[in-house]
């Protein structure tokens, strides 16, 4: 599988974390101050991939507790890797 980067977008912060070659286990890698750029935002998230030798991206979806989708989650969709500026095939995956 090869790592995999792991990103939490916040508000503020945008949160790295990079799994161990398995693409099993997952620790901290780094934190990004958030610049007010999605582009520049982006460029230091994949800057961060590529040093790190990541396979692949993975964004956080940040659901309520009930399971739904918030604004949170809405707007950590809008700013995906998914989305066309990024060239990644967008999927999703619910943790059992």
């Amino acid at each position: 599988m090869g790592r995999v980067l792991g990103v939490d977008l916040g508000s503020r912060r945008i949160g790295l974390a990079l799994s161990d070659p398995t693409g099993r286990v997952a620790t901290p890698h780094a934190v990004i101050e958030r610049s007010g750029d999605p582009v520049v935002d982006r460029r230091k998230i994949l800057a961060h991939a590529r040093e790190a030798g990541a396979s692949r991206v993975v964004v956080g979806l940040p659901l309520s507790l009930s399971g739904d989708t918030g604004p949170a989650a809405r707007r950590s969709s809008r700013r995906s890797p998914g989305s066309a500026r990024w060239r990644a095939k967008k999927s999703r995956w619910k943790p059992t």
